[in-house]
């Protein structure tokens, strides 16, 4: 190295290979190239430039299969590329961000450690896929609109563990002790049987409208389990031991059969109006239900043990009675429940 690729074809590393100052590894000039690294490393030293670097407007580069680690920028540079494809890859210690890609690409089976920015950004219309990010000094994986998000674990990351745009998906994925949200998303987006554990703010947060939170677990983060903008939806959810509420809703969301387990402050924190609480749990926190908006309908829900409150309801809201036997003769179908 350096080495520049300026005609299509496959491209195999026989050796491990050690970079220059002030020059990229291996430089892409072409469209449709594979790159194997056939298991050995790319290798940067101080002041070199990226690891792997392509211009602008190429498409269909694929990176495979070995180690990227030191470079003085970026690990890999393939902003400007669609259709990428990078996977099976370590890539770490990189002065800027581990890897970034363009639109409608594929990272799969990748590892991104302790780069100095974000270890993955990729943008809109990609999907990332068994990925690991831990200890990168900004956010461990970052999407844009549309993307989606799988089986992959974020820790320990200075930022957010998942940061994905609108509209995208998020399955089946761990984060933890993150500095910022476990996982974010922009509005329109799903998050699904996902998990956010100790994180510094929020387990996670729909930042924006109409996205939906479905059979994910938040525990031990320090503000809200699960946070959501207006018109959201969040189901079947288990929230326990967050520091301020479990379930914080804005306006005219949808919440349905959700646990929360010792809030420190509310279990479901109905701060707008318009909302549906509906067969939801709320124990051992300091207030079970916390209801300060209105037009909020309040119905067939149950706590217990809340230190403070089991129900606090504001005026201007429809609410089932408040009972504490379902089978005396005054509980109705409507009704909700408490110790």
């Amino acid at each position: 190295m350096p080495y520049d690729v300026d005609q299509p074809g496959s491209y195999v590393v026989t050796e491990n290979l050690t970079g220059s100052a002030a020059w990229n590894g291996i430089t892409i000039a072409a469209d449709d190239v594979t790159i194997d690294l056939n298991g050995f490393a790319l290798t940067g030293v101080p002041n070199s430039k990226d690891g792997i670097s392509a211009g602008s407007n190429y498409e269909n580069i694929e990176i495979l299969n070995g180690s990227i680690q030191n470079w003085g920028d970026d690990g890999i540079d393939m902003f400007g590329v669609t259709n990428a494809i990078v996977r099976d890859l370590r890539v770490s210690h990189n002065a800027d961000d581990g890897m970034r890609v363009g639109y409608a690409s594929r990272v799969s089976d990748c590892t991104l450690l302790e780069n100095t920015h974000d270890g993955l950004v990729a943008q809109n219309g990609s999907i990332v896929a068994r990925c690991v990010a831990r200890d990168n000094s900004d956010s461990g994986l970052v999407v844009g609109n549309g993307c989606t998000v799988r089986d992959s674990v974020s820790r320990q990351n200075s930022d957010d563990g998942i940061y994905a745009g609108e509209g995208s998906t998020v399955v089946a994925c761990t984060t933890r002790s993150n500095g910022d949200n476990g996982i974010q998303v922009g509005r329109g987006s799903l998050v699904t049987t996902s998990v956010g554990y100790a994180n510094d703010d929020n387990g996670i947060w729909v930042n924006g409208a109409g996205g939906s939170v479905i059979n994910c677990s938040v525990f031990g983060n320090s503000l809200y389990g699960i946070r959501v903008g207006d018109g959201c939806s969040i189901i079947s959810c288990t929230a326990s031991g967050n520091e301020k509420d479990s379930f914080y809703v804005s306006n005219s969301c949808y919440v349905f059969g959700n646990n929360s387990f010792e809030a420190a402050n509310s279990g479901f924190k109905v701060a707008g109006d318009k909302n549906r609480i509906d067969r939801n749990h709320a124990t051992r926190g300091a207030k079970g239900y916390s209801v300060t908006g209105a037009d909020n309908l309040i119905i067939r829900n149950s706590a217990s043990g809340n230190s403070d409150s089991s129900y606090g309801i504001g005026g201007g809201n429809d609410a089932g009675g408040i009972e504490t036997d379902p089978s005396a003769a005054s509980a109705g179908p409507w009704d909700n429940f408490s110790d």
